[in-house]
């Protein structure tokens, strides 16, 4: 029998509202045994009540971590560099209600069908070997920022695994995707418009409009603006002015941040060639024209503005192929090559760096089969959607369909401008949580639409 979440009534919250309230009073108190027992009681009922809650409503969960993560300027600290933020403490909580889901009361191991599974539960897999191989190296990094590390690998798959899984139904699909696009107008708005807001001093909180928050909330509205037949003419008007906004936010106030507005760029230009392949190959026979004419030009102001950084990458990722070689397999562990680059000169300082590159960043953390494993996992994405566009209808699903494939190929480029896809703990650290675990999330979708497709086969057929 179907779970509808909509049965969870207004007096269900009566207990959660009353026990939040008694552990903000109790906050207030001094620290006592006494009261410190209390808390901890009234956290676990709250903590109880929650679990409750996800068993029976589990897309809750996802939204929660969309919101936590996107919209919450809060984080506890850590006494590092980063703080906990509510994805990175959500994150394990859905993940653990849904093995305890899977073990203790289905009792039986359910994945989802799709050709991801294996290459994302292979990755955890040497993940951990490498974490594990890792404890051994000459000059770990502490203990906390290794397991940080790993943390951030197992918790991208489990987002993935989580959205592909509990979306199955499109509706649910479809509110993620509007929430999405929501938050994504809202911090538009605030780049663009020229008005000083109490509010602007917390939203967006940090972290959370990283480089695939703007990636995924451009695939999300242009997919649904190029692809969705069935889309209103008033929402895909809005949609297009979102499209606008994001490049009006990218070429002006944040023209020099390239991770901003090139990968967003890109995904565009994936799905206007998906729509019009004539037009897309008429403009980039143009354009190419035109980049072989101003080609000196442009040469001349890359380096004078981005050169210093270009060449630094570049010394870093020849000093970092050095530094693997110790353990090219399997790599130093999570966290570990930070703290071997201080022994090498990079321009005449010995300093410790990290390469700026999700490609490189991984093959010096898990070595070359995380990296095999990493790559693998997007093939197989990239080529189930490229198989669904086909198949879906016209609708929804399909402009979905078609922005996750744009915006795989944007997350891609991303990657190779920094650690935005899986954050490393001493660059984008635990707050780039916050946006990249939008991607995988969205991903997830993906098999999600491709479980539904199948369910709807099968009724079809019999």
């Amino acid at each position: 029998m179907k779970r509808e979440l909509t049965e969870i009534t207004p007096t269900g919250l009566i207990p959660l509202a009353m026990g939040v309230g008694l552990l903000i009073i109790g906050l207030k108190l001094s620290y006592s045994v006494y009261e410190t027992v209390i808390l901890l009681l009234l956290a676990a009922g709250i903590g109880t009540w929650l679990v409750l809650l996800l068993l029976r409503s589990p897309q809750w969960g996802l939204v929660a971590l969309l919101v936590g993560g996107l919209a919450i300027p809060f984080e506890i600290g850590t006494g590092s560099e980063t703080g906990l933020n509510p994805a990175i403490m959500l994150l394990p909580l859905l993940m653990g209600v849904w093995v305890f889901d899977m073990v203790a009361l289905k009792r039986r191991i359910s994945l989802p069908s799709s050709r991801c599974t294996l290459p994302l539960i292979t990755l955890a897999v040497v993940s951990l070997l490498s974490f594990l191989v890792g404890q051994f190296v000459s000059t770990p990094a502490p203990f906390r920022a290794q397991l940080a590390g790993l943390a951030l690998f197992l918790f991208s798959g489990g987002a993935f695994f989580l959205a592909a899984i509990y979306l199955r139904d499109l509706e649910w699909l479809k509110r993620i995707s509007w929430l999405i696009l929501a938050i994504g107008a809202c911090y538009t708005g605030l780049w663009l418009l020229p008005i000083e807001s109490p509010v602007a001093a917390y939203f967006p909180p940090s972290g959370a409009t990283g480089s695939l928050f703007w990636t995924w909330v451009m695939a999300l509205a242009a997919g649904q603006v190029l692809f969705n037949r069935k889309l209103s003419k008033g929402t895909r008007i809005v949609f297009g002015g979102l499209i606008v906004g994001i490049l009006c936010v990218g070429f002006f106030p944040a023209r020099t941040w390239v991770s901003g507005w090139f990968p967003p760029l890109v995904v565009l230009v994936v799905l206007v060639s998906l729509r019009t392949p004539r037009i897309m190959l008429f403009s980039s026979v143009i354009g190419g024209l035109t980049a072989v004419i101003y080609l000196p030009k442009l040469i001349q102001v890359l380096l004078s503005r981005e050169g210093y950084s270009l060449i630094t990458r570049l010394e870093g990722w020849e000093i970092l192929s050095e530094i693997v070689k110790i353990n090219p397999i399997l790599g130093l562990g999570p966290a570990n090559y930070y703290h071997f680059t201080s022994f090498y000169s990079i321009r005449g300082w010995y300093v410790p760096f990290n390469s700026h590159n999700n490609f490189v960043d991984i093959f010096a953390q898990i070595g070359l089969l995380g990296l095999i494993c990493f790559i693998w996992f997007f093939w197989e994405a990239g080529r189930l959607a490229w198989r669904l566009k086909s198949k879906v209808g016209d609708g929804f699903e399909r402009g979905y369909v078609y922005g996750a494939f744009a915006g795989l190929i944007g997350t891609l480029t991303a990657a190779l401008f920094g650690d935005w896809v899986i954050p490393f703990v001493y660059n984008v650290g635990l707050e780039g949580f916050r946006t990249s675990v939008l991607g995988w999330v969205c991903l997830g979708g993906v098999v999600a639409i491709a479980s539904w497709q199948s369910r709807q086969s099968l009724i079809t057929s019999h």
